[in-house]
C-alpha cells in the first residue's frame, strides 16, 4: 500500500515537471531592459470571438405553491455524477447534458422552502427535457 503510495506521487510529480517544462517556452530575462515590442500599448480593436450559444438542453423550473418562481435554488441532474445549476429570476434552473435518464434533485433545500410531498427527487418523463418541481415555502 505504501508503495503505491509514493509511486503515485512519483507519477504526479513527474507529471508535473513535465508539463511546466513543455508549458514554459522561452522566458524573458529579468536583468535585461523590456524591448519596444513589449513595452508598446495596445491600440487597435479586436472583436471578441462569438460562438454560438447552444439552447439547453434540460431545463428544470421551481416554483412554491402559489406558482410563483423559487430564485436562487440549487437543482442538480445526477448520473454517475451531480451537475448543480442555480435558478435564476425565473426559477428556471439550465442544464447543457447530453440527453439520458437524469436524476433531479436538490443539492440543499432552499432556505425557507421545504419539499411538497414525499418525492425528493424526480425524472423526466419520456422524451420530455423540461421540468417542474413544486416546493413549498414555509410560513
Amino acid at each position: 500500500m505504501m508503495n503505491m503510495k509514493r509511486f503515485l506521487a512519483l507519477a504526479l510529480s513527474l507529471c508535473l515537471m513535465l508539463c511546466l517544462c513543455a508549458c514554459g517556452g522561452s522566458q524573458p530575462d529579468p536583468t535585461e531592459p523590456p524591448t519596444e515590442a513589449t513595452t508598446e500599448p495596445v491600440t487597435e480593436a479586436t472583436e471578441p470571438a462569438t460562438e454560438p450559444v447552444a439552447e439547453p438542453t434540460y431545463t428544470v423550473t421551481v416554483v412554491d405553491q402559489d406558482n410563483a418562481p423559487v430564485v436562487g435554488a440549487w437543482v442538480q441532474l445526477c448520473l454517475e455524477a451531480c451537475v448543480p445549476a442555480v435558478t435564476a429570476e425565473n426559477g428556471v434552473a439550465s442544464f447543457f447534458l447530453e440527453e439520458n435518464n437524469y436524476k433531479v434533485g436538490f443539492t440543499v433545500m432552499p432556505a425557507g422552502y421545504e419539499y411538497a410531498g414525499d418525492e425528493q427527487e424526480w425524472y423526466f418523463a419520456e422524451g420530455e427535457n423540461t421540468m417542474t418541481v413544486v416546493i413549498n415555502k414555509i410560513a
